[in-house]
């Protein structure tokens, strides 16, 4: 994402900030920066909300656990103070880190 949001930089420094375009490649700069997905080794809040709909599945509705930000920011937090890069991160550390997460009210 490093590199996309570099050469989008570049793009809008080779318009001058009167031409048409600048204004909208400056919207799209922050919205990309803003909302830029958040990855620990390549493990992302799509992810924690892939493994809370899996669950979900299975969930009576009024049990349904509810997939908010907060939730994928704490999982993602928990996977990356208590996880072992050298060793990997697999699905069942993301189970293992909404377990941890729900469990202890951590969002």
């Amino acid at each position: 994402m490093y590199t996309e949001i570099e050469t989008l930089k570049n793009v809008i420094a080779n318009y001058d900030e009167s031409h048409e375009y600048h204004a909208h490649l400056c919207k799209i700069l922050q919205f990309v920066e803003e909302n830029q997905m958040r990855k620990i080794c390549w493990w992302s809040k799509l992810d924690v909300q892939t493994e809370v709909n899996n669950r979900n599945e299975d969930l009576p509705t009024d049990g349904q656990i509810e997939f908010t930000d907060d939730l994928a920011d704490a999982v993602l937090d928990h996977m990356e103070e208590n996880g072992d890069a050298g060793i990997g991160f697999s699905w069942d550390n993301i189970s293992d880190a909404l377990d941890y997460v729900l469990e202890n009210n951590l969002y």
